[in-house]
């Protein structure tokens, strides 16, 4: 009686449970991944751990678990002609996914001997355009803006969808390189000024280097007055991170080592926040279809209490299982973030909105189960459902199927404790239902 109360006092306190806006259902989750994978594909003999063959098993495993949509990786180096586009796909995602992934055509207008590369899932999207913002510096990669649009179930009758935009960005490291960065940037800034004249769903993401917010090449971004490609810190964590890194223990990224494991990455202990994803304000108020769910930033296998340690010193590190932490450790000296987006599709009357929601759904948790009772809502197949659970930072957990004309019981006996959340979906796809549980 006590879980189902807190499950009651859960739903009141956070408001209503199916995202609904205007004219518009939300209608998926998109998980966007952004990662220096330090000089993958390249074989050193100096450097034994950094062949291609012994990242791989890392490399796998953290995607497994993170299980992006999007992933943009930067720092790699094109061992042969094929390697970041069918040999990355062949031997790291098809192990996740078999065939669910494309990617993005690698470019070298710079001259730099590596690359940006963006993977993404291809039963949701598809690669519209890519375009070189910049490629003035031959220090760097290209700097490239690549136009995704989503691939929603109306696309075929509608010819209508939402685009996605990702710039992949590896600026040039150091402290006594802040102007290049900011050249850099600005440069970058300007073509994409020429190219965007409204707003658009814009995302910047990749290893800035960077060491403060008010550094030339942040405020390039944040501090920009055309609106339309103004960026914003989408951890919310604007501040001086080289100077004052402890206070940003949960937001750092590199070093999550203090020894070298045979890469010849950076070691020193977590201190110093290079990796970011900041968004337009597109973005972050979903007035164009996709929004950046609140406070889902994440640096996977920071747990925040190894500031200035490895992620594997004392105390444990319990943020990510055992495999992956020792998979993160081993693959870089970065470590990856994540942020979750929204997709909101349009809906073209009352009646068709009314048909996507239940209203009557009743749910309790008790004895490791979580138990939904039989609705009376007219929805066109109560037979052919699907429930998903999430935790809160976003990983799927738990699919199953659902038969909403009689009493559900999924057991949760192998969900951790923790607040969870969860969506019911029709058979058409459509999110129908949404609302959160906490497993005690």
């Amino acid at each position: 009686m006590k879980a189902l109360l807190k499950i009651i006092l859960l739903a009141l306190f956070f408001g209503k449970t199916i995202q609904s806006f205007g004219q518009t259902t939300v209608i998926d989750t998109i998980k966007v991944m952004s990662y220096n994978v330090l000089n993958y594909g390249d074989s050193k003999k100096s450097c034994p751990l950094q062949t291609p063959a012994k990242k791989n098993p890392y490399l796998r495993t953290i995607i497994k678990y993170v299980n992006p949509d999007i992933i943009g990786m930067v720092k790699m180096v094109p061992s042969n002609s094929t390697f970041l586009t069918k040999g990355v796909l062949t031997q790291i995602f098809d192990s996740v996914c078999s065939g669910c992934y494309s990617s993005s055509t690698p470019t070298n207008k710079s001259g730099y001997n590596k690359n940006n590369m963006l993977y993404y899932r291809k039963d949701k999207f598809g690669l519209k355009s890519s375009t070189t913002l910049y490629s003035a510096d031959n220090q760097i990669s290209d700097i490239n803006l690549y136009t995704l649009y989503y691939k929603s179930k109306n696309l075929a009758t509608t010819n209508d969808t939402i685009f996605l935009n990702i710039i992949l960005v590896h600026d040039l490291s150091g402290s006594t390189a802040q102007t290049d960065r900011t050249t850099e940037l600005t440069g970058t800034m300007t073509a994409l000024k020429k190219l965007i004249n409204q707003p658009e769903n814009i995302i910047i993401m990749g290893d800035f280097n960077v060491t403060s917010s008010t550094e030339g090449c942040y405020q390039a971004m944040i501090a920009e007055k055309d609106t339309n490609v103004k960026f914003n810190d989408l951890a919310n964590q604007i501040g001086d991170w080289s100077k004052y890194p402890s206070k940003y223990t949960k937001y750092l990224t590199q070093a999550c080592r203090t020894v070298d494991p045979g890469d010849c990455g950076s070691v020193g202990g977590l201190d110093s926040r290079f990796d970011h994803i900041l968004g337009t304000s597109t973005i972050l108020k979903g007035t164009k279809n996709i929004t950046y769910l609140d406070s889902t930033f994440n640096v996977v296998g920071n747990d925040g209490l190894h500031y200035n340690k490895a992620i594997t010193d004392a105390p444990t590190n319990k943020s990510v299982p055992s495999n992956v932490l020792t998979a993160l450790y081993n693959m870089a000296s970065h470590l990856p973030i994540t942020i979750n987006l929204t997709i909101a599709e349009k809906v073209t009357s009352l009646n068709d909105r009314q048909q996507l929601r239940l209203k009557n759904i009743r749910f309790s948790v008790n004895e490791n189960k979580l138990n939904i009772f039989p609705t009376e809502d007219q929805v066109s197949d109560l037979k052919k459902i699907t429930l998903q659970i999430f935790d809160l930072s976003g990983r799927l957990v738990l699919t199953q199927k659902l038969d909403l004309t009689t009493t559900n019981s999924i057991e949760l006996g192998q969900v951790s404790k923790g607040m969870y959340l969860f969506n019911i979906s029709s058979f058409k796809g459509n999110i129908i239902y949404s609302n959160k549980f906490i497993k005690n």
